[in-house]
């Protein structure tokens, strides 16, 4: 019976390591880390307005991505009075092929020369690879000029992954 009660007790005190050991390595704490980045854009109007959405493509180069590329798919409100409201979902891409997904909301603005300023916050929402539990947010400017085949955006915020 003692010998019984032996092997019971060093079970329970190796899996006791185990799970210590375990929790040790599952660890959640991410490092925040600064994310800028430029990139070139071209736009493709997907569905016409009132109801407009668009398709915006990116390549550029970004910190912790290198050089990499998006596509965005944003819905930009136009039946209300300017600013218009905006909205969508980001797809970034590292150039090893990780990726990280956002989700974006913000205005557009007209200026009086016919761009517009597009200013967006995006929301970390994981990815693959590196980028697996990536969270963060970033700001997007944007100066856009519709009768230009590209624009570019500028990126600024946090990421931690």
């Amino acid at each position: 019976m003692k010998r019984h009660h032996s092997v019971i007790i060093m079970a329970f005190t190796f899996m006791c390591m185990l799970l210590s050991c375990k929790k040790e390595t599952t660890s959640t704490a991410k490092t925040v880390l600064p994310f800028k980045g430029t990139y070139t854009t071209t736009i493709e109007v997907l569905s016409p307005p009132p109801n407009l959405q668009v398709r915006i493509t990116g390549i550029g180069q970004a910190n912790y991505l290198g050089n990499g590329k998006f596509v965005a798919y944003s819905t930009p409100n136009l039946t209300t009075p300017p600013p218009f409201h905006l909205s969508g979902i980001s797809t970034m891409t590292a150039d090893n092929g990780d990726v990280f997904y956002t989700s974006f909301a913000g205005l557009e603005t007209p200026n009086p020369d016919g761009s517009r300023t597009v200013v967006m916050t995006h929301t970390i929402r994981g990815g693959t690879g590196k980028f697996e539990n990536a969270s963060g947010t970033f700001v997007g400017n944007s100066i856009v000029n519709q009768s230009s085949p590209t624009n570019s955006i500028t990126l600024d915020g946090s990421i931690s992954y």
